[in-house]
């Protein structure tokens, strides 16, 4: 049986949607890639912008 793809988007929480939202919105919080992709990796979320906002289920 072939599997529908998953939406990893409707696993997101209202909340947790709107603050990754954000922060892949602004272009100030990817000034600094190295210390945000190091907190984003120890919260167990993607370490990049485009990954984001793939997760948010958006295309960049």
């Amino acid at each position: 049986m072939i599997q529908p793809a998953r939406r990893p988007h409707a696993d997101l929480t209202p909340a947790q949607h709107r603050y990754l939202s954000a922060l892949a919105d602004r272009d100030v919080c990817w000034r600094y890639t190295r210390l945000i992709a190091s907190w984003l990796r120890d919260v167990g979320l993607p370490a990049d912008r485009d990954a984001i906002e793939a997760l948010l289920g958006r295309a960049r």
